[in-house]
């Protein structure tokens, strides 16, 4: 896993809404969707991009049942590319 910067995970919330693209997983717009730690939050760099996905309430209940693999995530590099670098800044 890559090394860098911490974020603040408030701040990442509120961008990922501002870019009004839904769950990572399946696309729905229609609710608030979570922040989701892939591999947990127990790494010295837990909450790094590579780490977090952005999941609605019904995906991120069924990843942490099993039912969707970890390997199934995007996390928010894959996600949303350079979009949130550019909200993040302003």
């Amino acid at each position: 896993m890559r090394k860098m910067a911490q974020y603040s995970l408030r701040n990442l919330s509120k961008i990922l809404k501002k870019l009004d693209e839904g769950c990572s997983y399946c696309g729905n717009k229609q609710v608030t969707c979570d922040l989701h730690h892939i591999n947990g939050r127990n790494l010295d760099d837990a909450d790094n991009i590579y780490n977090l996905s952005y999941l609605c309430p019904t995906c991120h209940r069924l990843t942490h049942e099993g039912k969707i693999p970890k390997e199934a995530l995007k996390n928010l590099e894959e996600y949303a590319a350079n979009n949130w670098r550019v909200l993040y800044k302003s």
